[in-house]
């Protein structure tokens, strides 16, 4: 009886100490916090108030400024990559998705974060997204290529004492903002936050000067138009 019942403590004690061993090599995950903050050159963004000049000289309002956060990739210092797939649909002025979490992140050195404006091709299909109010409203025509809106700022500029509206849309896979940032951080804690800005007048400059009045103040269903505007999108926002 006193044989079985050591068997029986030797046996326990392996399967403790080899769950104790499993544990310490499985990723201990935590959770990585992204605040968004917005202005335009340090100023404050107001819904409507012409308060803002480009780098074309075009004096403009913002009234609506929505946008999909996607393909957010957290880069070790060792070079391996931790990944996301979830999708975060921004909405600037109905303080939609200003700060969102990632769980089960790996405990580490960071120094790289990569992500999209808009929706990687493998989600920028129409129907792929869940089928909320939000979503739907930012649908792109499937007349047009499909999938959803990347962007949409909308307001008003003036010109020649005259008030005219612009829509800077953005949509399609060739139009997709990547924006690829150094950014060092350490997770050993139960948690990290990260803050992003995001200065509205970079969607006018570097690389190309975006006037409304001469280049367009619609972009979408003109290629050479959204391009541009992806293309000066890569450095809208900076991480701290």
């Amino acid at each position: 009886m006193k044989k079985i019942t050591i068997l029986i403590l030797i046996a326990a004690a392996f399967q403790s100490c080899k769950n104790d061993k499993d544990e310490q090599l499985q990723p201990q995950l935590e959770y990585v916090t992204v605040n968004l903050t917005f202005d335009c050159d340090g100023a404050a963004i107001v819904k409507d108030q012409f308060n803002y000049t480009n780098a074309a000289g075009n004096n403009y309002s913002v009234s609506r400024l929505q946008f999909y956060l996607a393909d957010f990739t957290f880069r070790k210092t060792d070079g391996t990559e931790v990944k996301s797939d979830e999708v975060f649909f921004v909405d600037f002025f109905a303080g939609k998705n200003l700060s969102f979490n990632f769980s089960k992140i790996p405990k580490g050195d960071y120094d790289r974060i990569k992500f999209c404006i808009g929706l990687p091709p493998s989600q920028n299909i129409t129907g792929a997204l869940p089928n909320t109010i939000d979503n739907t409203n930012m649908v792109w025509p499937d007349m047009m290529g499909g999938g959803y809106h990347f962007l949409k700022m909308e307001g008003q500029f003036k010109f020649s004492g005259n008030t005219y509206g612009y829509a800077l849309h953005l949509g399609k896979n060739p139009h997709l903002v990547r924006i690829e940032s150094s950014k060092s951080f350490n997770l050993s804690g139960s948690s990290a936050s990260l803050s992003m800005k995001m200065n509205i007048n970079e969607w006018f400059r570097i690389p190309h000067t975006y006037d409304l009045n001469t280049d367009g103040n619609y972009t979408m269903g003109t290629d050479s138009l959204m391009l541009k505007i992806a293309e000066n999108g890569t450095d809208v926002f900076t991480i701290q």
